[in-house]
């Protein structure tokens, strides 16, 4: 009997304990969503490549620049806030993960810019995504809340490495053997209008 009751008292105990942590998980989520700034995501930049551009190799600069987000409105209990830019990347549609640029660690930048070279390009129409990431971290009494928005800009632009080929100019060679045709020709109307000539002039006579 004795044992029955430290099990059911147990039990009783492991309940009033998940009860209150789920309790404390759906507080910690109110204070989260109470907090939450009015912002602005980053904005994205982008100078290489052109949207909707034909290039004519499998390689091209990739050049842009990113600007944090912003902080529009915070809550009158918030004591202190503070932003930065979180992460950047980018991901082609040939390529199968996405390329991490910028992973923040102890910096506080609101920012960037970018230069590199994307080699190896198939040939075609493709799509280029570029991920920007801010963070803005505030302070309400003696606990902080940190919160994300992202950016997206596409760009899309086509490989055609493959240039049609020229017609073949006139040789130097074929030059003079037109000119020597030429010639010709104007010596054969000469000689058949002297014969001409010749016919007529001696049945005159």
């Amino acid at each position: 009997m004795k044992r029955t009751a430290l099990v059911l008292m147990l039990i009783l105990g492991l309940i009033i304990l998940a009860t209150l942590d789920c309790h404390d998980v759906v507080q910690a989520q109110d204070y989260y969503d109470r907090y939450k700034p009015t912002m602005t995501p980053p904005s994205i930049l982008v100078n290489s490549p052109q949207n909707y551009s034909i290039v004519n190799t499998n390689s091209i600069s990739l050049a842009f620049n990113v600007s944090g987000l912003q902080v529009i409105e915070l809550s009158p209990d918030v004591n202190k806030h503070s932003s930065r830019l979180f992460r950047v990347s980018y991901k082609g549609d040939w390529q199968t993960e996405e390329q991490l640029l910028y992973s923040a660690q102890h910096e506080s930048l609101d920012f960037l810019e970018f230069n590199t070279t994307l080699s190896g390009i198939p040939e075609g129409t493709h799509e280029l995504q570029i991920i920007a990431v801010g963070e803005v971290g505030v302070i309400v009494a003696m606990f902080g809340f940190s919160y994300h928005s992202d950016a997206n800009s596409s760009i899309i632009f086509t490989v055609n490495s493959m240039q049609p080929t020229a017609s073949p100019e006139p040789t130097p060679e074929s030059k003079p053997f037109q000119t020597t045709l030429v010639i010709a020709s104007v010596i054969t109307v000469a000689i058949v209008g002297i014969g001409l000539l010749v016919y007529f002039k001696k049945r005159r006579y």
